[in-house]
This record gives structure tokens, C-alpha cells and sequence, in this order.
């Protein structure tokens, strides 16, 4: 663990869907065994992540409004909307670090189906259709960027307003990809652009979309 961070841990107990409950801990394992001590049903952990202070305050003071005292807060939808796609999900890291192998524990991480967050940003964000994954996502944005006279680095995609789905990490491993197989040029100053045959790959991802609307120009689907 990070000096100065804690884990933020969401759960809940089986018979109660409508609460759940937010801890923050530098010792998950210890938390788990504690609350299987107080409980016989069985105990999901919905969400967990390693935070700094700062952002343990954040998340704190946002849900003021669902506390209902102690670490229980209320389901409500935009704390659901917060776990399912803002909050960073280290929840099967934290299950290989802190797992107490109880059979009453189930490490179930909850989270919008990538594909109906890919449809959303397509309506919502202006991410053209044919971006179906983090890859394509990675080539575009560079073009993207590049288009507006820009230089890009790996930041600048991860903070793009289209990018709605995709964590840093991802969109670093993706980068890492795309630069081994010579698809994106990395320069020294870790600046990046397509290549001919990054160039080569969108445009047909975008060709092979165009010809399918063409069959078929009433499917809205991403």
C-alpha cells in the first residue's frame, strides 16, 4: 500500500440491497473479519479502491446526503452511477491482496456493461460509433487531437471529453499496445502520433462501419 493511502471499500449484506456500506481502512482483511463476527449472512464487496485523503474527503462530503449514520449509506442512484462508472475498480486486486477465504464473502465488483456505456458516450459524448474498444479508442483520440493542432500525450486521451469508459490504466496499457506494434509513434518527449499503419487501421474500422449503415441505415446500434 501507498504511504498515505487507504482503501476505500464498499458492501453490502445480501438481505440488504437498499444500504450499503462505505469504509475507508488501511487493513481490508481486518474489516472483512470484523463484520463477519457481527453477521451470518453472506457480505458482497461491491467496490473497492485505494484512495488518498483528499479524495476519501471528496467522496465523503458528495454523499453527505445518503449517510445514514455510522458507514451506511443509502443505494441511491447517483451513488450507484459512482461506483458503476466513476470510481477506479481495484476490487479483484484487493481480493488477491486481502482475501480471507470466508465462504460467506463474495467479491462481486458492480459496473455498467462496457457496451452500454460505449452506446451512452456514442449519444451522449460524440464518440463516433465505430470506437468499440479501448484500441480504436486510442487511435481516434490521437487523430483526434492531432486534427486540432495539438500535440498529444497519453494525459491528453485520458482526460478527452469523449473518453466516458475507459481508466488510465487502460488506456495506458492500450498506448504501450499500439507503440510495440508500431501503430503509434512515441516520441522522446513522450509526445504521440499515428503512424501510416495506425492511419491505416482507424480508417478502415471507419470504412468497414460506413459500408454496414449503408445495408443497413436504420441500425443504431454501436
Amino acid at each position: 500500500m501507498v504511504k498515505g493511502f487507504k482503501w476505500c471499500v464498499f458492501t453490502r449484506w445480501e438481505s440488504s440491497k437498499q444500504f450499503w456500506r462505505m469504509d475507508f481502512t488501511e487493513q481490508p482483511s481486518e474489516l472483512l473479519r470484523a463484520m463477519m463476527r457481527g453477521c451470518y449472512d453472506r457480505l458482497f464487496v461491491i467496490k473497492a479502491q485505494e484512495i488518498n485523503a483528499r479524495h476519501q474527503q471528496g467522496i465523503e462530503e458528495r454523499f453527505e446526503n445518503c449517510h445514514k449514520g455510522d458507514g451506511w449509506y443509502i443505494a441511491h442512484p447517483s451513488l450507484r452511477k459512482f461506483l458503476e462508472e466513476e470510481m477506479e475498480c481495484q476490487t479483484i486486486k484487493a481480493k488477491h491482496l486481502f482475501d480471507i477465504g470466508h465462504p460467506r464473502i463474495v467479491w462481486a465488483p458492480v459496473r455498467t456493461d462496457a457496451k452500454e456505456r460505449l452506446r451512452k458516450a456514442v449519444l451522449e459524448v460524440d464518440l463516433p460509433p465505430y470506437v468499440k474498444n479501448a484500441r480504436r479508442f486510442v487511435l481516434w483520440a490521437i487523430e483526434d487531437i492531432e486534427l486540432s493542432e495539438r500535440e498529444c500525450a497519453s494525459r491528453m486521451i485520458i482526460e478527452h471529453p469523449s473518453n466516458v469508459v475507459y481508466s488510465p490504466r487502460t488506456i495506458y496499457n492500450t498506448v504501450n499496445c499500439l507503440v510495440r506494434e508500431g501503430k503509434v509513434l512515441k516520441s522522446s518527449g513522450r509526445l504521440l502520433t499515428l503512424s501510416d499503419d495506425g492511419t491505416e487501421e482507424l480508417e478502415g474500422a471507419r470504412t468497414i462501419w460506413e459500408l454496414k449503415q449503408k445495408k443497413n441505415p436504420r441500425s443504431l446500434r454501436v
